[in-house]
């Protein structure tokens, strides 16, 4: 594991995400290695645009996506339908359903990545969970709400 601070300044912009999340993603796990290669993304949009999960996803790994909107997720659908690594739901998660839909959903309880972007109750949803233990986690907001 390298002491070294990562520079984020100068990290390439993302394939999918919204700014240079996947460069930092990268160089977090050359330091913090995947156990699993498993991620969660609620409020997963289309499952491409803004997606912090998309590349790893499409790199082998393994993971849920999540995403309350009904048109949303008929993209998402269209998007990672029949992909064997990839589970999908169509959910508004709330911290009193959070860690119910994560056990439905089979997700590890030692994940590597979540990412959550549901623009209000990100806090809430996080302080929620308990039992799961990723070990990285995104947590966006929307400085407007």
């Amino acid at each position: 594991m390298s002491s070294t601070p990562i520079d984020f300044d100068v990290l390439e912009k993302s394939l999918f995400a919204q700014g240079a999340e996947e460069a930092m993603l990268a160089r977090i796990f050359e330091r913090v290695p995947a156990r699993r290669r498993f991620c969660v993304e609620f409020g997963a949009g289309d499952g491409r645009r803004n997606s912090n999960t998309a590349r790893l996803l499409d790199d082998g790994w393994q993971g849920v996506m999540i995403e309350g909107s009904d048109y949303r997720f008929g993209q998402l659908r269209a998007h990672w339908a029949g992909d064997p690594r990839v589970r999908l739901a169509q959910a508004r998660v709330q911290p009193d359903t959070v860690e119910a839909l994560f056990a439905e959903l089979e997700v590890p309880v030692d994940l590597d990545l979540l990412s959550i972007d549901i623009d209000g109750n990100d806090y809430w949803v996080w302080r929620a969970i308990a039992r799961y233990r990723p070990q990285v986690v995104v947590i966006e907001y929307n400085p407007y709400y």
